[in-house]
């Protein structure tokens, strides 16, 4: 749960949502060989994604950085992360193949073995393809996190450290050096993981206010550095993105109150959808792809875009209010806060 002193980091949750989202109406488009104005202004939404993991570690390392080391906080921690993100995934997959069957739609062949299923269900990383919820391979890399992360509550924050720079070395060596390719060790080494590393990082300052403008000049140095370079690199990528956004959420921890009435609508509406990021994140693309695959020929596709981008923001909003906050509610009080009083 995030403070509410560091209200802007769910502006910044709400502005990564609505990125993916946006940039997924310009992908759909695409798929069916149309041009669409989300295309072309949002084809860098994709990169909400990388928001998102720079996120994920200042939250994570902000939420439990009081925890690393003590081991009887090491159920709470699994626990809290359990139910943070499987119960409303399971819902929002299980809708999906309820959703084919009753429609009498097929599942491509390669999504039909039961071994496919299971690591879609458990949010396992699939070699050569995405999971059966597309989006959802991020969860994947945001797992790897939670449990080094886990680890790191059991050994200490020395080890703890130590492992963070470690764990960041071996992703820089394992991208620089040529080497024969194999898929668990470039899940755990993938350039993406760096960014949670990053948020890490974002986290400790914030938490040693004095050593802000530090972080603010590596910011800035490892744009410049790797600026200089080719961004083909996905390494070189990652390490300035993650850079970069470690100074938005920096910043954004700092935000004023808004004071007029157009700013505090601004406020609210940010704070609403980055509340629901999650479930607009896990269902958006399910509801593009339906959307466009039955009105796609009646109606106007950059019309039909617009209209997709509100449906899939109302419904992500209402499965947050209706279904996943219900359920964060449920289990805090069932099987979090009774863990904290035993």
């Amino acid at each position: 749960v995030i403070n509410e002193k560091i209200r802007g980091i769910q502006y910044c949750r709400a502005l990564a949502a609505l990125a993916v989202l946006l940039y997924h109406l310009g992908t759909t488009a695409s798929a069916y060989q149309q041009a669409s104005v989300f295309d072309v202004i949002f084809k860098h939404g994709h990169l909400g994604v990388d928001f998102f993991f720079v996120l994920s570690g200042f939250i994570i390392f902000n939420a439990h950085f009081k925890d690393i080391g003590k081991r009887d906080k090491v159920i709470l921690y699994a626990k809290k992360r359990f139910f943070r993100i499987y119960p409303i995934f399971f819902i929002v997959i299980s809708s999906k193949i309820l959703i084919f069957f009753l429609f009498g739609m097929e599942f491509r062949e390669e999504q039909k073995s039961l071994n496919y299923l299971m690591k879609s269900y458990l949010l396992f990383p699939i070699e050569g393809q995405f999971p059966l919820v597309s989006v959802s391979w991020t969860l994947c890399h945001e797992l790897t996190f939670y449990l080094i992360f886990l680890i790191s509550i059991m050994k200490g924050k020395k080890v703890f450290f130590s492992c963070t720079i470690f764990w960041a070395i071996s992703i820089i060596c394992y991208n620089c050096i040529e080497h024969e390719y194999n898929f668990t060790l470039a899940h755990f080494l993938s350039p993406y993981n760096f960014e949670f590393i990053i948020g890490i990082f974002t986290g400790w300052t914030y938490h040693n206010k004095k050593r802000r403008s530090k972080y603010l000049l590596f910011c800035f140095a490892a744009i410049l550095l790797f600026c200089s370079i080719t961004l083909i690199d996905e390494l070189a990528l990652r390490l300035v993105l993650g850079s970069s956004f470690g100074f938005i959420i920096l910043a954004c921890t700092d935000l004023p109150k808004f004071k007029s009435k157009i700013l505090r609508t601004v406020d609210r509406t940010l704070f609403l959808i980055g509340n629901a990021s999650y479930s607009i994140y896990l269902i958006h693309t399910l509801i593009i792809s339906a959307l466009y695959q039955i009105f796609l020929d009646s109606i106007n596709l950059n019309a039909l875009g617009f209209i997709s981008f509100f449906v899939s923001l109302i419904t992500g909003i209402l499965i947050w209010r209706l279904v996943e906050s219900p359920i964060l509610q449920f289990t805090r009080k069932r099987f979090i806060n009774k863990v904290t009083h035993t």
